[in-house]
Protein backbone atom coordinates (compact mmCIF):
# COMPACT_ATOMS: atom_id res chain seq x y z
CA UNK A 1 0.00 0.00 0.00
CA UNK A 2 1.08 3.49 -0.48
CA UNK A 3 -0.08 6.72 1.25
CA UNK A 4 -0.08 10.08 0.18
CA UNK A 5 -1.02 13.25 2.20
CA UNK A 6 -0.87 16.47 1.01
CA UNK A 7 -0.85 19.93 3.32
CA UNK A 8 -3.01 23.19 2.16
CA UNK A 9 -2.34 26.83 3.85
CA UNK A 10 -5.25 29.26 3.93
CA UNK A 11 -5.33 32.62 3.06
CA UNK A 12 -3.86 33.65 6.21
CA UNK A 13 -0.84 31.81 5.72
CA UNK A 14 -1.94 29.61 8.88
CA UNK A 15 -1.57 25.43 7.91
CA UNK A 16 -4.96 23.83 6.75
CA UNK A 17 -6.70 21.03 8.87
CA UNK A 18 -5.05 18.18 6.93
CA UNK A 19 -7.09 15.96 4.60
CA UNK A 20 -7.23 12.26 5.87
CA UNK A 21 -4.38 9.85 3.79
CA UNK A 22 -5.43 8.23 0.38
CA UNK A 23 -4.75 4.63 0.60
CA UNK A 24 -4.43 2.54 -2.83
CA UNK A 25 -5.52 -0.63 -3.00
CA UNK A 26 -2.79 -2.94 -4.27
CA UNK A 27 -3.03 -6.82 -5.57
CA UNK A 28 -0.88 -8.87 -3.54
CA UNK A 29 2.12 -10.12 -5.83
CA UNK A 30 1.85 -13.84 -4.99
CA UNK A 31 5.03 -16.65 -5.93
CA UNK A 32 3.99 -20.21 -6.92
CA UNK A 33 4.69 -20.95 -2.92
CA UNK A 34 2.17 -18.44 -1.78
CA UNK A 35 -0.43 -19.15 -4.26
CA UNK A 36 -0.33 -23.34 -2.81
CA UNK A 37 0.20 -21.63 0.53
CA UNK A 38 -3.58 -20.01 -0.59
CA UNK A 39 -4.39 -23.22 -1.93
CA UNK A 40 -4.03 -24.79 0.81
CA UNK A 41 -6.08 -22.82 3.44
CA UNK A 42 -9.17 -22.85 0.81
CA UNK A 43 -8.68 -26.66 1.40
CA UNK A 44 -12.31 -27.42 3.22
CA UNK A 45 -13.97 -25.10 0.60
CA UNK A 46 -12.06 -26.78 -2.24
CA UNK A 47 -13.32 -30.32 -1.02
CA UNK A 48 -16.89 -28.91 -0.69
CA UNK A 49 -16.95 -27.95 -4.28
CA UNK A 50 -15.07 -31.75 -5.41
CA UNK A 51 -17.51 -33.56 -2.88
CA UNK A 52 -21.10 -31.72 -4.11
CA UNK A 53 -20.15 -32.37 -7.86
CA UNK A 54 -18.75 -35.66 -7.46
CA UNK A 55 -21.63 -36.97 -5.12
CA UNK A 56 -24.30 -35.75 -8.10
CA UNK A 57 -22.37 -37.58 -10.06
CA UNK A 58 -22.61 -40.97 -7.95
CA UNK A 59 -26.19 -40.18 -7.41
CA UNK A 60 -26.69 -40.24 -11.64
CA UNK A 61 -24.99 -43.59 -12.06
CA UNK A 62 -26.84 -45.03 -9.42
CA UNK A 63 -29.95 -43.50 -10.68
CA UNK A 64 -29.30 -44.79 -14.41
CA UNK A 65 -29.94 -48.56 -15.23
CA UNK A 66 -27.33 -51.26 -16.40
CA UNK A 67 -27.67 -51.61 -20.05
CA UNK A 68 -25.70 -54.72 -21.51
CA UNK A 69 -24.49 -55.20 -24.89
CA UNK A 70 -24.77 -57.82 -26.86
CA UNK A 71 -22.30 -58.71 -29.96
CA UNK A 72 -22.07 -60.65 -32.99
CA UNK A 73 -19.81 -60.27 -36.24
CA UNK A 74 -20.79 -61.97 -39.71
CA UNK A 75 -18.38 -62.70 -42.61
CA UNK A 76 -19.25 -61.09 -45.30
CA UNK A 77 -17.54 -62.47 -48.88
CA UNK A 78 -18.27 -60.17 -52.09
CA UNK A 79 -20.30 -61.87 -54.58
CA UNK A 80 -21.36 -61.24 -58.02
CA UNK A 81 -24.58 -59.57 -57.51
CA UNK A 82 -22.23 -56.84 -56.28
CA UNK A 83 -20.60 -56.50 -59.64
CA UNK A 84 -24.01 -56.22 -61.91
CA UNK A 85 -24.36 -52.88 -61.43
CA UNK A 86 -21.57 -51.58 -63.10
CA UNK A 87 -20.49 -54.11 -65.29
CA UNK A 88 -16.76 -54.58 -65.87
CA UNK A 89 -16.11 -52.59 -62.06
CA UNK A 90 -15.38 -54.52 -58.72
CA UNK A 91 -16.36 -52.62 -55.65
CA UNK A 92 -14.06 -52.40 -53.32
CA UNK A 93 -14.58 -54.37 -49.56
CA UNK A 94 -15.03 -50.86 -48.01
CA UNK A 95 -17.86 -50.31 -50.92
CA UNK A 96 -19.12 -54.09 -49.66
CA UNK A 97 -18.72 -54.03 -46.51
CA UNK A 98 -20.88 -50.11 -46.26
CA UNK A 99 -23.28 -51.64 -48.49
CA UNK A 100 -23.93 -54.63 -45.71
CA UNK A 101 -24.08 -52.37 -43.11
CA UNK A 102 -26.23 -50.42 -44.92
CA UNK A 103 -28.83 -52.91 -45.31
CA UNK A 104 -28.48 -54.22 -41.76
CA UNK A 105 -29.08 -50.32 -40.67
CA UNK A 106 -32.25 -50.45 -42.61
CA UNK A 107 -35.40 -49.05 -40.94
CA UNK A 108 -37.73 -52.39 -42.57
CA UNK A 109 -34.91 -54.84 -40.81
CA UNK A 110 -36.04 -52.54 -37.62
CA UNK A 111 -39.32 -52.56 -38.22
CA UNK A 112 -39.56 -56.23 -38.71
CA UNK A 113 -37.32 -56.94 -35.33
CA UNK A 114 -39.86 -54.82 -33.52
CA UNK A 115 -42.80 -56.61 -34.57
CA UNK A 116 -41.00 -59.95 -34.04
CA UNK A 117 -39.83 -59.69 -30.46
CA UNK A 118 -42.45 -56.90 -29.71
CA UNK A 119 -42.33 -53.56 -28.62
CA UNK A 120 -43.47 -54.13 -25.18
CA UNK A 121 -40.46 -55.96 -24.80
CA UNK A 122 -38.51 -53.70 -25.77
CA UNK A 123 -39.97 -50.64 -24.81
CA UNK A 124 -42.50 -50.94 -22.88
CA UNK A 125 -43.17 -46.82 -22.21
CA UNK A 126 -43.58 -46.52 -25.67
CA UNK A 127 -46.01 -49.35 -25.94
CA UNK A 128 -48.16 -47.98 -23.09
CA UNK A 129 -47.47 -44.36 -25.11
CA UNK A 130 -49.28 -46.30 -27.83
CA UNK A 131 -51.96 -47.79 -26.24
CA UNK A 132 -53.02 -43.89 -25.71
CA UNK A 133 -52.27 -43.16 -28.61
CA UNK A 134 -55.10 -42.25 -31.26
CA UNK A 135 -54.81 -41.82 -34.95
CA UNK A 136 -51.60 -39.46 -36.02
CA UNK A 137 -50.03 -40.36 -32.37
CA UNK A 138 -49.37 -44.11 -33.03
CA UNK A 139 -47.66 -43.44 -35.94
CA UNK A 140 -45.00 -41.51 -34.30
CA UNK A 141 -44.84 -43.74 -31.30
CA UNK A 142 -43.63 -46.05 -34.19
CA UNK A 143 -41.37 -43.78 -35.69
CA UNK A 144 -40.25 -43.39 -32.04
CA UNK A 145 -39.40 -47.14 -31.66
CA UNK A 146 -37.52 -47.32 -34.52
CA UNK A 147 -35.36 -44.67 -33.68
CA UNK A 148 -34.77 -46.04 -30.34
CA UNK A 149 -33.94 -49.28 -31.77
CA UNK A 150 -31.75 -47.65 -34.26
CA UNK A 151 -29.67 -46.04 -31.37
CA UNK A 152 -29.42 -48.80 -29.15
CA UNK A 153 -28.37 -50.83 -32.80
CA UNK A 154 -24.52 -49.91 -33.86
CA UNK A 155 -23.29 -51.63 -36.91
CA UNK A 156 -19.54 -51.03 -38.06
CA UNK A 157 -16.77 -52.52 -39.43
CA UNK A 158 -12.81 -52.30 -39.31
CA UNK A 159 -10.75 -50.98 -42.58
CA UNK A 160 -9.73 -53.65 -44.68
CA UNK A 161 -11.66 -56.40 -43.26
CA UNK A 162 -14.43 -58.86 -44.03
CA UNK A 163 -15.81 -59.06 -40.58
CA UNK A 164 -19.15 -57.11 -40.03
CA UNK A 165 -19.76 -56.01 -36.29
CA UNK A 166 -23.25 -55.38 -35.30
CA UNK A 167 -24.19 -54.94 -31.61
CA UNK A 168 -27.40 -54.19 -29.22
CA UNK A 169 -27.80 -52.36 -26.23
CA UNK A 170 -30.25 -53.22 -23.48
CA UNK A 171 -30.94 -53.16 -20.06
CA UNK A 172 -32.14 -57.30 -20.15
CA UNK A 173 -28.84 -58.73 -21.02
CA UNK A 174 -30.68 -62.11 -22.17
CA UNK A 175 -33.47 -59.90 -24.50
CA UNK A 176 -30.10 -57.79 -25.88
CA UNK A 177 -28.53 -61.47 -27.52
CA UNK A 178 -32.27 -62.14 -28.27
CA UNK A 179 -32.90 -59.27 -30.17
CA UNK A 180 -29.32 -59.30 -31.90
CA UNK A 181 -30.09 -62.59 -33.06
CA UNK A 182 -33.40 -61.55 -34.64
CA UNK A 183 -31.79 -58.63 -36.07
CA UNK A 184 -29.37 -61.14 -37.84
CA UNK A 185 -32.22 -63.37 -39.26
CA UNK A 186 -33.69 -60.46 -40.27
CA UNK A 187 -31.23 -58.61 -41.94
CA UNK A 188 -30.09 -61.62 -43.88
CA UNK A 189 -34.01 -62.51 -45.18
CA UNK A 190 -34.04 -58.49 -46.21
CA UNK A 191 -30.73 -59.32 -48.05
CA UNK A 192 -31.52 -62.14 -49.92
CA UNK A 193 -35.08 -60.34 -50.91
CA UNK A 194 -33.28 -57.09 -51.88
CA UNK A 195 -30.68 -58.66 -54.07
CA UNK A 196 -33.39 -60.99 -55.77
CA UNK A 197 -36.01 -58.16 -56.64
CA UNK A 198 -38.07 -59.44 -53.22
CA UNK A 199 -38.82 -62.96 -55.18
CA UNK A 200 -41.48 -64.16 -57.10
CA UNK A 201 -44.11 -64.09 -54.68
CA UNK A 202 -45.60 -60.74 -55.63
CA UNK A 203 -45.78 -61.57 -59.02
CA UNK A 204 -47.17 -64.68 -58.59
CA UNK A 205 -49.77 -62.71 -56.37
CA UNK A 206 -50.43 -60.75 -59.26
CA UNK A 207 -50.26 -63.13 -61.70
CA UNK A 208 -53.02 -64.59 -60.04
CA UNK A 209 -55.12 -62.09 -60.04
CA UNK A 210 -54.81 -60.91 -63.64
CA UNK A 211 -55.43 -64.68 -64.48
CA UNK A 212 -58.46 -64.36 -62.18
CA UNK A 213 -59.76 -61.65 -64.24
CA UNK A 214 -59.44 -63.26 -67.36
CA UNK A 215 -61.02 -66.21 -66.48
CA UNK A 216 -63.99 -63.57 -65.98
CA UNK A 217 -63.59 -61.85 -68.99
CA UNK A 218 -63.41 -65.11 -71.18
CA UNK A 219 -66.07 -65.47 -69.47
CA UNK A 220 -68.44 -62.79 -70.54
CA UNK A 221 -67.12 -63.05 -73.79
CA UNK A 222 -68.74 -66.56 -74.05
CA UNK A 223 -72.38 -65.53 -72.53
CA UNK A 224 -72.34 -62.78 -75.03
CA UNK A 225 -72.04 -65.06 -78.06
CA UNK A 226 -74.34 -67.31 -76.35
CA UNK A 227 -76.81 -65.17 -75.95
CA UNK A 228 -76.75 -63.93 -79.15
CA UNK A 229 -76.39 -67.39 -80.93
CA UNK A 230 -73.36 -67.29 -82.28
CA UNK A 231 -70.22 -69.23 -81.65
CA UNK A 232 -67.62 -67.11 -84.07
CA UNK A 233 -68.73 -63.23 -84.15
CA UNK A 234 -65.76 -62.73 -86.29
CA UNK A 235 -66.19 -65.98 -88.81
CA UNK A 236 -70.03 -65.17 -88.95
CA UNK A 237 -69.56 -61.55 -89.64
CA UNK A 238 -66.96 -61.87 -92.54
CA UNK A 239 -69.68 -65.23 -93.80
CA UNK A 240 -72.71 -62.32 -93.28
CA UNK A 241 -71.21 -60.11 -95.72
CA UNK A 242 -69.59 -62.75 -98.12
CA UNK A 243 -73.27 -64.07 -98.88
CA UNK A 244 -74.86 -60.15 -99.06
CA UNK A 245 -71.92 -59.83 -101.85
CA UNK A 246 -72.27 -63.34 -103.54
CA UNK A 247 -76.14 -62.62 -103.59
CA UNK A 248 -76.00 -59.01 -104.79
CA UNK A 249 -73.83 -59.88 -107.84
CA UNK A 250 -76.68 -62.89 -108.53
CA UNK A 251 -79.32 -60.47 -108.33
CA UNK A 252 -77.83 -58.16 -110.57
CA UNK A 253 -77.01 -60.55 -113.12
CA UNK A 254 -80.83 -61.96 -112.91
CA UNK A 255 -81.97 -58.12 -113.41
CA UNK A 256 -79.88 -57.98 -116.70
CA UNK A 257 -80.60 -60.96 -117.54
CA UNK A 258 -84.79 -59.92 -117.34
CA UNK A 259 -84.36 -56.85 -119.07
CA UNK A 260 -82.61 -58.54 -121.90
CA UNK A 261 -85.44 -60.74 -122.05
CA UNK A 262 -87.54 -58.39 -122.26
CA UNK A 263 -86.19 -56.61 -125.41
CA UNK A 264 -85.22 -60.08 -126.88
CA UNK A 265 -89.03 -61.24 -126.84
CA UNK A 266 -87.98 -64.18 -124.78
CA UNK A 267 -90.79 -66.81 -123.75
CA UNK A 268 -93.04 -66.33 -121.27
CA UNK A 269 -91.45 -69.22 -119.02
CA UNK A 270 -88.10 -67.85 -118.76
CA UNK A 271 -89.16 -64.49 -117.61
CA UNK A 272 -91.26 -66.18 -115.31
CA UNK A 273 -88.53 -68.31 -114.02
CA UNK A 274 -86.11 -65.38 -113.75
CA UNK A 275 -88.59 -63.39 -112.06
CA UNK A 276 -89.27 -65.64 -109.73
CA UNK A 277 -85.52 -66.03 -108.93
CA UNK A 278 -85.15 -61.90 -108.61
CA UNK A 279 -87.57 -61.94 -106.34
CA UNK A 280 -85.72 -64.81 -104.04
CA UNK A 281 -82.55 -63.20 -104.29
CA UNK A 282 -83.93 -59.55 -103.11
CA UNK A 283 -85.37 -61.66 -100.08
CA UNK A 284 -82.10 -63.58 -99.71
CA UNK A 285 -80.39 -59.84 -100.15
CA UNK A 286 -82.80 -58.50 -97.64
CA UNK A 287 -82.03 -60.85 -94.94
CA UNK A 288 -78.44 -60.93 -95.28
CA UNK A 289 -78.98 -56.94 -95.15
CA UNK A 290 -80.71 -57.58 -91.98
CA UNK A 291 -78.06 -60.03 -90.89
CA UNK A 292 -74.93 -57.13 -91.16
CA UNK A 293 -76.99 -54.88 -89.51
CA UNK A 294 -77.65 -57.06 -86.75
CA UNK A 295 -74.15 -57.81 -86.34
CA UNK A 296 -72.96 -54.18 -86.53
CA UNK A 297 -75.25 -53.57 -83.49
CA UNK A 298 -73.41 -56.30 -81.63
CA UNK A 299 -69.98 -55.52 -82.76
CA UNK A 300 -68.70 -52.38 -80.68
CA UNK A 301 -70.02 -54.93 -77.23
CA UNK A 302 -68.45 -57.23 -78.29
CA UNK A 303 -64.53 -55.82 -79.54
CA UNK A 304 -64.89 -54.40 -75.78
CA UNK A 305 -65.11 -57.68 -74.33
CA UNK A 306 -62.53 -59.24 -76.59
CA UNK A 307 -60.34 -56.31 -76.31
CA UNK A 308 -60.40 -56.66 -72.73
CA UNK A 309 -60.11 -60.48 -72.54
CA UNK A 310 -56.77 -60.00 -74.65
CA UNK A 311 -55.50 -57.64 -73.05
CA UNK A 312 -55.81 -59.35 -69.36
CA UNK A 313 -54.38 -62.83 -71.59
CA UNK A 314 -51.08 -60.34 -72.58
CA UNK A 315 -50.85 -59.58 -69.17
CA UNK A 316 -50.90 -62.74 -67.59
CA UNK A 317 -48.64 -64.05 -70.35
CA UNK A 318 -45.89 -61.08 -69.66
CA UNK A 319 -46.48 -62.03 -65.57
CA UNK A 320 -46.11 -65.63 -66.42
CA UNK A 321 -42.39 -64.49 -68.49
CA UNK A 322 -41.71 -62.21 -65.37
CA UNK A 323 -42.46 -64.41 -62.58
CA UNK A 324 -40.04 -67.91 -64.38
CA UNK A 325 -37.12 -65.19 -64.89
CA UNK A 326 -37.49 -63.62 -60.78
CA UNK A 327 -38.12 -67.67 -60.36
CA UNK A 328 -34.22 -68.04 -61.93
CA UNK A 329 -32.52 -64.97 -59.98
CA UNK A 330 -34.10 -66.19 -56.36
CA UNK A 331 -31.88 -69.47 -57.56
CA UNK A 332 -29.20 -67.51 -57.90
CA UNK A 333 -30.06 -64.98 -54.91
CA UNK A 334 -29.89 -68.56 -52.95
CA UNK A 335 -26.58 -69.69 -54.27
CA UNK A 336 -24.84 -66.52 -53.48
CA UNK A 337 -26.69 -66.37 -50.04
CA UNK A 338 -23.35 -67.58 -48.42
CA UNK A 339 -21.79 -64.87 -49.40
CA UNK A 340 -22.86 -63.63 -45.76
CA UNK A 341 -22.18 -66.27 -43.10
CA UNK A 342 -22.62 -66.15 -38.70
CA UNK A 343 -19.18 -65.45 -37.64
CA UNK A 344 -20.28 -65.36 -34.60
CA UNK A 345 -23.26 -65.91 -32.83
CA UNK A 346 -24.82 -63.23 -29.97
CA UNK A 347 -24.14 -64.46 -26.65
CA UNK A 348 -25.55 -63.01 -23.17
CA UNK A 349 -23.35 -60.59 -22.11
CA UNK A 350 -21.95 -60.73 -18.42
CA UNK A 351 -20.59 -57.14 -17.72
CA UNK A 352 -23.17 -54.24 -17.93
CA UNK A 353 -21.55 -51.37 -19.81
CA UNK A 354 -18.89 -48.54 -18.79
CA UNK A 355 -21.42 -45.52 -19.16
CA UNK A 356 -21.80 -45.95 -15.27
CA UNK A 357 -17.94 -45.16 -14.94
CA UNK A 358 -17.11 -42.97 -17.50
CA UNK A 359 -19.73 -40.54 -15.26
CA UNK A 360 -18.50 -41.42 -12.19
CA UNK A 361 -15.05 -40.79 -13.57
CA UNK A 362 -15.99 -37.10 -15.71
CA UNK A 363 -17.77 -36.15 -12.35
CA UNK A 364 -14.80 -36.77 -10.26
CA UNK A 365 -12.62 -34.75 -13.09
CA UNK A 366 -14.89 -31.76 -13.16
CA UNK A 367 -14.94 -31.77 -9.47
CA UNK A 368 -11.54 -31.31 -9.48
CA UNK A 369 -11.84 -28.93 -12.19
CA UNK A 370 -14.22 -26.54 -10.22
CA UNK A 371 -12.49 -26.94 -6.74
CA UNK A 372 -9.36 -25.74 -8.48
CA UNK A 373 -10.93 -22.65 -10.23
CA UNK A 374 -12.57 -21.79 -6.79
CA UNK A 375 -9.53 -21.78 -4.52
CA UNK A 376 -7.69 -19.65 -7.76
CA UNK A 377 -10.59 -17.02 -7.27
CA UNK A 378 -10.18 -16.73 -3.37
CA UNK A 379 -6.44 -16.96 -3.11
CA UNK A 380 -7.00 -14.28 -5.98
CA UNK A 381 -9.51 -12.01 -4.31
CA UNK A 382 -7.75 -12.23 -0.74
CA UNK A 383 -6.29 -8.41 -0.14
CA UNK A 384 -3.94 -9.80 2.88
CA UNK A 385 -0.23 -10.82 2.33
CA UNK A 386 0.09 -14.40 2.77
CA UNK A 387 3.90 -14.06 3.64
CA UNK A 388 6.62 -11.43 4.27
CA UNK A 389 8.25 -12.40 1.17
CA UNK A 390 4.52 -11.71 -1.00
CA UNK A 391 4.92 -8.12 1.66
CA UNK A 392 8.69 -7.21 -0.09
CA UNK A 393 7.40 -8.13 -3.37
CA UNK A 394 4.42 -5.68 -3.71
CA UNK A 395 5.81 -2.72 -1.35
CA UNK A 396 9.42 -3.33 -2.20
CA UNK A 397 9.97 -2.49 1.27
CA UNK A 398 12.06 -4.87 3.59
CA UNK A 399 10.25 -7.04 6.13
CA UNK A 400 12.72 -6.95 9.27
CA UNK A 401 10.58 -9.27 11.44
CA UNK A 402 7.55 -11.33 11.44
CA UNK A 403 5.03 -11.87 14.48
CA UNK A 404 1.96 -14.60 14.86
CA UNK A 405 -0.80 -13.36 15.12
CA UNK A 406 -2.55 -13.85 18.51
CA UNK A 407 -6.08 -14.48 17.39
CA UNK A 408 -5.53 -17.60 14.73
Amino acid sequence: MSVETSTERTSAGMPAPRTPPRVARLRPKLSVMDLLLQLWRAKWLMLLVFMSIFLIGLVVTMIMPTRYTANTRLLVRPGPEFGQAAPGILLQQEAVMQTEAELARSPEVAQRVIGGVGVARLYPNLAQAKLRARDRGVYVVDQEALDALANDLDVGSSPKSSLLRIAYTHEDRALAAATLNRVVTEYLEYRQEVLSGKGGAGLTEQRDVIEGRLAEADRALRDFLTLNSLSDFDAETAAARKQFADISDELAKVQVSLRESGISSRSSASVRALTVRSAALATQKQGAEARITHLGTLESDYMRLKRDRDALQASAEAFAAREQTERARNELAALNAGNVSVYEAARTPTQGDATKGIIAMAAAIVGLIAALIVGLLRAWSVTGFATAGSLERTLGLRVLATAKDRAT
